[in-house]
């Protein structure tokens, strides 16, 4: 198989995945704050909410602000399922794969900054039924976020040269 039909068959597995996230950030979501445990928030929050008393409203207004930063995602993952689109029927240089991929670095930086305001919300709200006292107010930057803020940069400094090659090529075109 050449190099270009191995990135055709790649590509296509990552435009697949890519689907498959689109899809699954809201589902997830949904899921996670319809049949949320006392545990599971515990979990992934580390303090201890009184979960099983949240009301459907608290729940559907955690849903819609973990969904800012979620949306963020998908966003970016459709941007980069149309690279892969591009890449897997052979259009490798194609004029827009550069925004494609400065798309979904943006929306990576996006999501990390939306989190950094979501996770002080989710907390207010997931605790705001509970007595005074025992109320919390989360704020939360983890290394995880760190290196979701680097990638995201990283990949703006690749679509960057890769806009760049792709200017440099059309004015050889031109020439020649």
């Amino acid at each position: 198989m050449s190099e270009l039909g191995r990135i055709r068959t790649v590509s296509a597995v990552m435009r697949s995945f890519c689907t498959i996230g689109i899809v699954a950030i809201p589902v997830t979501l949904a899921a996670f704050w319809t049949f949320m445990s006392p545990e599971a928030i515990q979990d992934v929050r580390g303090h201890d909410y009184d979960v099983a008393a949240l009301p459907p409203l608290y729940r559907l207004a955690a849903f819609l602000v973990s969904m800012i930063p979620g949306a963020i995602g998908v966003y970016g993952l459709i941007a980069l399922r149309r690279l892969f689109g591009a890449f897997r029927s052979g259009a490798i240089f194609a004029a827009g794969n550069a925004l494609d991929l400065r798309t979904f670095a943006l929306s990576v930086v996006g999501s990390v900054l939306a989190k950094i305001v979501t996770v002080p919300a989710l907390s207010v709200i997931v605790s705001w039924h509970n007595p005074p006292g025992t109320r919390v107010l989360e704020v939360s930057f983890r290394s995880e976020d760190l290196q979701a803020l680097f990638i995201g940069c990283l990949f703006l400094v690749v679509a960057w040269i890769m806009a760049e090659a792709q200017r440099l090529a059309e004015d050889h075109a031109q020439i020649v």
